[in-house]
C-alpha cells in the first residue's frame, strides 16, 4: 500500500510551487487562477535512513524505500460546489486521495495575486473547509434521498438511514465529518460516501522564508504584515487602499506555539454553543510550516549544501520530510522491511495490523496461506551484522498470526499457497 495524499487550496498559495519543490517535476506555477488545470502526480520516495543502515550488513543489489504519491490539484474558489472555478472536477480527484494537505498563503509577496485582494489565512481556510462541507452535504443528500425509499422494502436500513441523517444535520451546522463524534461501527457504515471531510488534513503554512524554524517562544515579527492588500485576480491595476482598521489576524496570540489554536478557535468553533470544539483531528500534528520558495531552493543544492542550509535555519529535516511524517502520523501507518540479496524494501503498513496483513501487502497469497514470519528489529539485524550473527545471538523470533508488526520490524514470511 502507498500513501497518497492531494495538495489543495485556494490560487496562487503556492501549491504548484511546493508540489514542485516536493516531487522535483516541472508543473505550471503561474500567477493566475486555475494554472493547473489537470491533477499533477509526483511519485516521492520517503526519506528512511535505517534502509542504508540494513545495506551496510546485508549484501543486496537494490534497495527500494516506500513512496508517497503526491497530487497537485486545482485551485479552489468559493462557490466550487456548486460548479465554480473547475468545481466537480477539482472535488471528484481529491476524492481519491487518502489525505489532503491544504497549503494556506502566509507568505507575504505583492507581486503575487490574491483572490479576495487580501493575505487572509483564517478566511481562506474557512472557504476550503465550507467547500469542501457543501459537497460532502450533496453526497449525503443523495444518500439519504435513496435510503428513504430503500427503508420501505428493507427496515433493516432504518438505522443507516437515521444515522446519514444525524450526520446531514450535523454538517449543516459547518461540522466537518472528522469533527463528529462517530463511532467505529458508524464510520463503517458510510465509508462507502467517501466523504471529503472525513478525510485526514494538514495544514501547510506557506510562511515567508525568515518564519520557518520558528519555535515555541519566538514571536513571529510584523505579523500584521501578513494583512497586506495584493491586486485582486484579473485586476492588478485595482490595488484598494489600505484600511488600518481592518486587520484579519488581530485576534491571532503569536508566538508561532498558539497559531494553530488560534486557528482552530476560529475554524472549528462550534456554532451552537460558541465555544471552540477541539478534537484529536485538530492537534498539532495537522500543522506544518514550509516556505515553497526554500524548498524549491534546496532542490539545487548537494546533500552536504542541504544540510548546512537546514542547519542555518535551524532545521533538521526539509519540509517534504515533515509533510510525509505528519502524513504517515495522521493516517496511523508505519513501516516495516525485508531485507535479502536481491533487495532491501520498506513496505507501508497500518499501525496494529498483524503479520498476515503486513505480508498481504507484499502479495494476498502471502496472506491467505501465512504461516508464520522470521521476525527481528532492524536495530539487532545491524548490530549482530546480518541474518546469521542476529539468529547466533537468539534475536530473530518465529510470530505466528496474532503478532502485531512493530515500526522498523525486518521479516522473512513463510506460506503455504
Amino acid at each position: 500500500m502507498g500513501l497518497s495524499i492531494g495538495i489543495v487550496g485556494l490560487p496562487n498559495v503556492g501549491k504548484s510551487t511546493l508540489f514542485n519543490a516536493l516531487t522535483k517535476n516541472k508543473a505550471e506555477a503561474s500567477n493566475y487562477p486555475f494554472c493547473t488545470i489537470d491533477p499533477n502526480v509526483g511519485v516521492v520516495e520517503v526519506p528512511d535512513k535505517r534502509l542504508q543502515k540494513l545495506a551496510s550488513v546485508i549484501p543486496t543489489k537494490k534497495i527500494v524505500p516506500a513512496i508517497v504519491e503526491f497530487i497537485d490539484i486545482a485551485g479552489i474558489v468559493k462557490g466550487a460546489a456548486e460548479g465554480e472555478g473547475l468545481g466537480n472536477k477539482f472535488l471528484a480527484n481529491i476524492r481519491q486521495c487518502d489525505a489532503i494537505a491544504e497549503v494556506v498563503r502566509v507568505f507575504t509577496d505583492t507581486n503575487i495575486t490574491h483572490v479576495a485582494g487580501e493575505i487572509n489565512p483564517v478566511s481562506d481556510m474557512e472557504i476550503i473547509k465550507m467547500e469542501l462541507i457543501l459537497a460532502d452535504l450533496e453526497t449525503i443528500g443523495k444518500r439519504a434521498t435513496k435510503l428513504v425509499k430503500d427503508v420501505k422494502s428493507d427496515p433493516k436500513l432504518k438505522e443507516t438511514l437515521d444515522l446519514v441523517q444525524r450526520i446531514q444535520w450535523e454538517m449543516e451546522g459547518e461540522k466537518a465529518a472528522r469533527e463528529l463524534d462517530l463511532t467505529g461501527k458508524e464510520l463503517e457504515k458510510i465509508r462507502d460516501l467517501n466523504l471529503l471531510t472525513l478525510k485526514p488534513h494538514i495544514y501547510i503554512l506557506n510562511v515567508d522564508e525568515g518564519d520557518v524554524g520558528k519555535t515555541q517562544g519566538h514571536t513571529l515579527q510584523n505579523a500584521k504584515a501578513r494583512n497586506v492588500l495584493v491586486p485582486p485576480l484579473g485586476h492588478p491595476e485595482r490595488l484598494p487602499a489600505k484600511d488600518e482598521s481592518r486587520d484579519p489576524l488581530k485576534n491571532f496570540q503569536f508566538p508561532i506555539a498558539n497559531f494553530q489554536s488560534n486557528l482552530n478557535e476560529k475554524i472549528f468553533k462550534d456554532k451552537d454553543s460558541g465555544q471552540a470544539r477541539m478534537t484529536s483531528s485538530q492537534s498539532d500534528s495537522e500543522f506544518v510550516l514550509i516556505s515553497a520558495k526554500i524548498e524549491s531552493e534546496l532542490n539545487e543544492l548537494s546533500e552536504d549544501e542541504k544540510k548546512e542550509y537546514l542547519a542555518e535555519l535551524g532545521q533538521t529535516e526539509t519540509g517534504l520530510n515533515q509533510l510525509i511524517r505528519k502524513g504517515y502520523e495522521l493516517l496511523g501507518l508505519q513501516t516495516y522491511f525485508t531485507a535479502g540479496e536481491k533487495e532491501i524494501k520498506a513496505w507501508t503498513i497500518h499501525t496494529g495490523d498483524r503479520a498476515p496483513q503486513a505480508a498481504g501487502v507484499i502479495h494476498t497469497d502471502f496472506e491467505k496461506g501465512f504461516i508464520k514470519a522470521e521476525t527481528v528489529s532492524w536495530q539487532d539485524l545491524v548490530e549482530y551484522k546480518g541474518w546469521t550473527g542476529a539468529k547466533a545471538a537468539g534475536r530473530v523470533r518465529l510470530e505466528g498470526k496474532d503478532y502485531v508488526v512493530k515500526d522498523g520490524d525486518v521479516m522473512v514470511f513463510k506460506f503455504n499457497v
